[in-house]
């Protein structure tokens, strides 16, 4: 990066849903690292009361909004083979913060991190509540048979508060993967979400859950005294809201949502996209588009196993969901303002408001006429896309990297297709 100037962001159609604007010219002034001023039509002399110098972006067609923040991802490549390089994949395309979702748990959080300081963008973590971290489950190497709970004694209730008490600035909650095939045959998913829930109480910070291939239901029944996201604290958070595997939030025998869905969003449990390699599904998310239900966060989980698709990334993810229907200023906020409450920073990002840090990302909403899978390579015709046009990161611009997807080499095609046999929720059209 550059060393940090003030620029004059002008023209731009603004969306800050933080401050309840929406669709509306404005410009921002972007000063010491900080947004300085948001108004209509900046004049020079309201400028010059900050800086006699200063750069100017034209944002004439373009959507101005917060810096980009990705609720899941992967990003300890030093320690996991998942891990991607946040400065390569998500700031160049738009993503100023990242929140990574578990990949360390408390053996090897110090390592963690020390890599996180020498990132450009912003890395917050989810802190993993088995020791492990996603150092096993073939999450660092080939073998799938060791799972990170499949030693309960992993998930350290005094250990990790610990670690969150010595990292308050860092640690913005924990993590819980909930999978039969990583808890010893299921045998241990009962106790390890008991043990989470404990950490969650004693932290006061959100607890997010995948919830795949469980053995725990969605509410609580006579043979699971707990059930996901029926035993969820408000402010939790259930991630991977569309795959179509069992526990997902479709009832297939009648194609309904299930109303633990509808009872958690009530209730306060936040739901997570997560899309991943294999925790997005087309024909999902029709059915809760037809019910007008939204993720509360658009995330990637982004990782070496998706980052050349299907997920490719953030805006990417944006897209799909535009396309299924969700309001274009539904999906930029959950993008910036709401994942920054979620963590409990919306007074730091996730804003364009004056006092908030300069992130400040710039997108096209643009024609495109291509075909989009799913993480089961069923396919979606998409007729527009968000494109990444412009990023500063605490007033600092970032070069773009204005690739374009989808991939379309046979042999990946192939693979996503794999897990076709495991869906419980079929496509319902091919277009």
């Amino acid at each position: 990066m550059a060393s940090t100037i003030s620029t004059l962001i002008k023209n731009g159609t603004v969306y800050d849903p933080m401050t309840s604007i929406f669709n509306m010219q404005k410009d921002v002034f972007l000063h010491q690292g900080k947004i300085a001023l948001l108004g209509d039509k900046l004049d020079q002399d309201q400028l010059l009361h900050l800086t006699s110098t200063w750069s100017e972006f034209d944002a004439n067609g373009c959507l101005v909004c917060p810096g980009l923040i990705d609720l899941h991802v992967h990003c300890f490549p030093t320690r996991t083979s998942l891990g991607v390089d946040p400065d390569v994949h998500c700031l160049p395309r738009g993503v100023t913060t990242v929140i990574d979702a578990g990949s360390a748990g408390i053996n090897d959080f110090k390592e963690f991190k020390s890599y996180t300081a020498t990132k450009k963008t912003r890395i917050l973590a989810l802190l993993h509540v088995s020791r492990p971290g996603l150092t096993r489950a073939g999450c660092a190497t080939d073998d799938l048979s060791v799972g990170e709970l499949e030693c309960i004694d992993d998930v350290d209730i005094d250990g990790c508060v610990e670690c969150v008490a010595a990292n308050p600035t860092l640690i913005v909650g924990t993590k819980l993967r909930l999978s039969a095939q990583i808890a010893k045959a299921g045998e241990n998913e009962l106790e390890a979400l008991r043990r989470a829930l404990k950490i969650r109480r004693r932290v006061g910070l959100p607890l997010m859950v995948h919830h795949s291939f469980s053995t725990i239901p969605l509410t609580p029944t006579e043979e699971s005294d707990l059930g996901v996201p029926g035993s969820l604290f408000s402010g939790d958070i259930r991630t991977h809201m569309y795959h179509g595997f069992n526990t997902n939030i479709v009832d297939p025998t009648t194609g309904c949502l299930d109303p633990s869905i509808l009872d958690g969003k009530q209730r306060g449990v936040h739901s997570d996209l997560g899309h991943g390699q294999g925790g997005f599904s087309w024909t999902v998310a029709e059915i809760s588009a037809k019910e007008n239900v939204w993720p509360d966060a658009i995330s990637t989980d982004l990782h070496t196993g998706n980052v050349n698709g299907p997920a490719y990334d953030l805006p990417t993810v944006m897209t799909k969901l535009l396309h299924v229907g969700m309001p274009l200023s539904a999906v930029i906020e959950a993008v910036t303002s709401k994942p920054a409450t979620i963590i409990g920073c919306g007074n730091k990002i996730g804003s364009l408001a004056p006092g908030v840090c300069a992130d400040v990302t710039v997108l096209r909403l643009e024609d495109w006429d291509e075909l989009l899978e799913d993480t089961q390579g069923q396919m979606r015709k998409v007729k527009q896309r968000f494109a990444p046009v412009a990023v500063w990161k605490s007033g600092e611009r970032v070069e773009i990297n204005d690739k374009v997807c989808p991939n379309k080499d046979p042999q990946y095609m192939l693979d996503v297709t794999k897990e076709w046999k495991d869906l419980v929720v079929h496509d319902i059209h091919q277009e």
